[in-house]
């Protein structure tokens, strides 16, 4: 961009009010829509480029006049030639802001510390998700689903699983570098995303970006997020989250260090190598007959602290302000 030149009451690249438009009223007599029109110079030659330009109410501005109408939109039109510039005329429409649309900025841009990117929100969900699963605890009391010798069943019944989990939708200005770093990873702290609260590696994060390719537009790039639950409990109180509790069983065990195959006494009494695992200590070796099952969680995804993605942590979150009803 030149070093901006000054033609009467217009100086290069800031632009100025120079119409006020037409006001539309609803049904109830209320202000609904109004578009002004902003005027900017450039030198010959050069095609204007929003982020360039100054003076331009930013998006989710509150309108002068009607304050309970904020800044919708921004198209650039035509020009005239006026003393060896180009006069561009901008209009900028306003709108009484939607429920669902986030006008403030929550998200910093994570490649330039101490900047503000323009952030909206245009989609809340709560999806179902729904898996297969062992039935390894009892859900009332969360022991572990033993037979009554303290074995695993021969068989392991699976049941369906139900979970709630969140997803948001966000057009935003800047590329979100910040959300593609922490794709596929787990929640490392308990964090709640629309008023569902997940523990700790319960949820992952999958993130879709889509690149509208429009290099002037303040919501290039649509992201969304999917919050993705799994709960695993394996004991009271305890939950493997996307991990995977496994028991300690096995076919052999450790004896003086020493790998021993697990044998069982068939009906003639002789010892022939067990068919079916035998339950282990933390150490290898056999479990003590009415001793607690050992389960070892074994992690499945790296985790990270979502916290500065600055996901709504309530269904409301960043919505805008309620319209200012217009003074009778």
């Amino acid at each position: 961009m030149s070093d901006p030149a000054t033609h009467g009451a217009f100086t290069d690249y800031v632009a100025r009010l120079v119409q006020a438009g037409a006001v539309q009223y609803d049904d109830d007599n209320k202000p609904e829509s109004v578009t002004d029109v902003y005027a900017v110079t450039l030198p010959r030659g050069v095609r204007p480029i929003l982020s360039d330009i100054s003076g331009i109410p930013a998006a989710g501005a509150q309108h002068g006049t009607y304050p309970y109408l904020v800044r919708a939109g921004v198209t650039i039109r035509n020009a005239v030639e006026q003393a060896g510039s180009l006069v561009w005329f901008v209009d900028v429409a306003f709108g009484v802001a939607s429920a669902s649309t986030s006008v403030t900025n929550p998200n910093p841009d994570p490649e330039q510390p101490g900047t503000a990117s323009v952030v909206r929100i245009v989609e809340r969900a709560w999806p179902i998700y729904e898996t297969q699963a062992d039935l390894v605890a009892d859900a009332l009391n969360g022991s572990a689903v033993l037979n009554a010798a303290g074995e695993p069943y021969d068989r392991v019944p699976t049941i369906t699983r139900r979970y709630v989990g969140a997803r948001v939708k966000r057009l935003e200005q800047n590329f979100p570098a910040l959300a593609l770093s922490l794709d596929g990873t787990l929640n490392q702290t308990q964090i709640t995303i629309l008023g569902v609260t997940f523990p700790i590696r319960t949820a992952r994060l999958e993130v879709e970006i889509e690149d509208s390719l429009a290099v002037d537009s303040e919501t290039r790039y649509a992201v969304t997020y999917n919050i993705v639950p799994a709960h695993n409990a394996y004991g009271a109180g305890l939950d493997a989250g996307h991990d995977v509790p496994l028991l300690e069983a096995g076919f052999s065990y450790l004896a003086d260090g020493a790998l021993v195959r697990a044998t069982v006494a068939d009906a003639s009494g002789n010892e022939t190598p067990t068919p079916l695992p035998v339950p282990l200590a933390a150490d290898g070796s056999l479990l003590e007959p009415g001793a607690d099952p050992v389960i070892t969680v074994w992690h499945t995804y790296r985790d990270a602290v979502w916290t500065d993605l600055k996901l709504p942590s309530t269904p409301t979150e960043y919505d805008p302000p309620a319209p200012t009803p217009p003074t009778p």
